[in-house]
């Protein structure tokens, strides 16, 4: 005879169980899918500058703005996505280290940091205008 566990018992379990099921991975619109592109752009470049990586260099700071980028569009993805910080942190990491990669791979490092950072600019520059300097 299989011994059942009482109902208080099992139903005190379902909530762990629930919590250790596998999520779905979310998909990502092509609008969501550049925004998070473009937040690992921003903080490879960015890490690259206060590394002083000459390439990283010829373009302007990326440190602050590149960060208030981040925040804005990772609170966008969080809310029309219902991904989790961690979700979405791990899924900027892992895009920022295939940006490395790419990076590191190509030849013609200035050139590979403008086709990176090319399209991304105009998003930054909407989201976190430039200040005007005093």
């Amino acid at each position: 005879m299989i011994k059942s566990l009482p109902i208080a018992l099992s139903l005190s379990l379902l909530p762990a169980a629930l919590l250790a099921a596998p999520t779905l991975p979310i998909t990502l619109n092509p609008a969501q899918e550049t925004a998070l592109h473009c937040s690992a752009v921003f903080a490879v470049v960015a890490d690259e500058q206060v590394r002083s990586v000459a390439e990283s260099l010829a373009f302007s700071p990326l440190a602050k703005r590149g960060r208030e980028y981040f925040v804005i569009t990772s609170a966008r993805l969080m809310e029309a996505t219902g991904m989790t910080r961690q979700d979405l942190t791990a899924r900027v990491r892992a895009h920022a280290g295939l940006v490395r990669a790419a990076l590191v791979a190509d030849s013609d490092r200035a050139a590979a940091r403008r086709k990176q950072l090319t399209p991304c600019l105009p998003l930054l520059d909407a989201e976190v205008p430039e200040r005007a300097k005093r």
